[in-house]
């Protein structure tokens, strides 16, 4: 059973990942300036076109994501380190993480230590790195596994009780 589970969460993972992937490379030029998602007057969701040349980006940094509540995730070419860059293409979260993902609900999933966390958009850790698996966050919620067990979490960290009515 154990096995099952791992199967449909590494099948899940790698799906949302060529998902990513492909949104990361349509990002770009087919988006307008600004389109945002809001749902009880909170943002949920936000595609921004860069103000600065992609091709500039392409030659500063080996992987560029999508922009994500006006965030992309990049990786550097020196030191292949994640971070994170404005609209404009400035450093808005240092380059520190030997992974990352791109903002959902506010966080982001980075590495860091072995071990998957969460920061904010000012690069704060908010989920401090403990989860052998991180998810992006869908509806408030990302789904983890630590210690071999697979749960959902909130924004703040906290385990939800998905059998709760």
């Amino acid at each position: 059973m154990l096995r099952k589970k791992s199967f449909i969460l590494v099948l899940i993972i790698s799906t949302m990942a060529l998902l990513c992937s492909a949104c990361a490379l349509q990002t770009n030029h087919q988006v307008d300036k600004i389109k945002t998602v809001v749902i009880d007057e909170q943002v949920v969701g936000s595609n921004v076109e860069p103000e600065v040349d992609i091709n500039l980006l392409k030659e500063k940094y080996e992987y560029i994501g999508s922009y994500c509540e006006g965030l992309a995730c990049v990786k550097e070419n020196q030191d292949g380190l994640y971070g994170y860059i404005d609209i404009y293409g400035n450093v808005a979260i240092d380059f520190q993480f030997r992974m990352a993902g791109d903002f959902s609900c506010g966080r982001a999933r980075v590495y860091q230590d072995d071990l998957w966390g969460y920061i904010d958009k000012s690069g704060n850790i908010k989920i401090e790195p403990q989860f052998d698996l991180a998810g992006d966050f869908q509806n408030g919620k990302a789904y983890v596994k630590k210690d071999l067990n697979y749960y959902y979490i909130d924004v703040e960290g906290e385990f939800i009780n998905m059998n709760k009515k």
